[in-house]
């Protein structure tokens, strides 16, 4: 049985956008973030979506993030905070990002992937075997609020 979702197509008329968002809330990780591990995980996975929410980061993280979000314009999104909220918000802040593109799931992960984000491919084939075990999968009507 094959740990690895194919990610290469998806029936858009059952679900528009992309099939899985990662939130990855950054503060002072200039240092720690591997733009190359993302890199590769994104070109290879071409229906996978990332919001960066840098939590007003004093070191060069924003420049960073936005020199890569713009080798991947329609993968990668980035939200700046204006002062530090700290995990927990910029991930709720980078979850409501996420479900404008309506991806059927969302997940975040460490800036320092620590986990590694081939990981992601395990997550949802085990939610598809044992569904909301891992992800919750996003309702089509289920979006940020205004």
């Amino acid at each position: 049985m094959s740990t690895t979702p194919d990610m290469s197509h998806r029936d858009q008329s059952a679900q528009p956008g992309h099939l899985v968002s990662v939130v990855i809330p950054c503060y002072n990780e200039q240092q720690r973030l591997n733009t190359e591990a993302i890199a590769t995980f994104l070109s290879e996975r071409p229906l996978v979506h990332v919001v960066f929410v840098d939590d007003a980061s004093t070191d060069h993280t924003f420049a960073t993030v936005t020199e890569f979000a713009r080798r991947f314009p329609d993968q990668v999104d980035l939200v700046r905070l204006d002062s530090n909220v700290g995990k927990a918000e910029a991930v709720r802040v980078g979850i409501q990002r996420s479900l404008i593109a309506r991806p059927e799931f969302v997940a975040y992960w460490d800036a320092d992937l620590s986990c590694p984000l081939s990981e992601i491919d395990r997550l949802i084939v085990s939610s598809r075997q044992m569904p909301n075990a891992f992800f919750f999968p996003v309702p089509p009507a289920t979006h940020a609020r205004a």
